[in-house]
């Protein structure tokens, strides 16, 4: 960590005489014909809070979701996502994500995930 505040840029590219650029990310979320249930719990540094937010993915994309459920965490929480329900038989794993944006009064949130299981990167989760 830093002492003081620190300025923090995103790097998105180089101009002249270079012209080297980070190609743009925008990744379209598919809104879900039905909504995943899923357990939150927060983490504070490596240890996993005791209270567990029961909330609903809602759309998805490669890397994130938005996720309904109150109270919503604050920008820039990082979580771990356990599906609940019949969902959790057959994918058990843990999700982690950081939230992006939060929207407290409408109890939506978005996220990026993390860290997920090479499980569920091959569908046997």
């Amino acid at each position: 960590g830093f002492k003081e505040r620190i300025v923090v840029h995103d790097l998105l590219g180089l101009g002249p005489p270079y012209d080297l650029f980070l190609p743009v990310r925008d990744e379209e979320h598919l809104a879900l014909s039905r909504a995943l249930p899923v357990q939150l719990s927060r983490l504070s540094e490596k240890h996993v809070d005791a209270d567990v937010i029961e909330g609903s993915i809602v759309s998805l994309s490669l890397a994130g979701a938005e996720i309904h459920a109150r109270p919503a965490p604050p920008p820039f929480a990082n979580l771990r996502l356990r599906f609940a329900g019949e969902l959790a038989r057959k994918a058990p794993a843990d999700l982690y994500a950081k939230v992006l944006e939060s929207n407290e009064a409408e109890g939506r949130f978005e996220v990026r995930f993390t860290s997920f299981s090479p499980a569920m990167v091959c569908g046997n989760a």
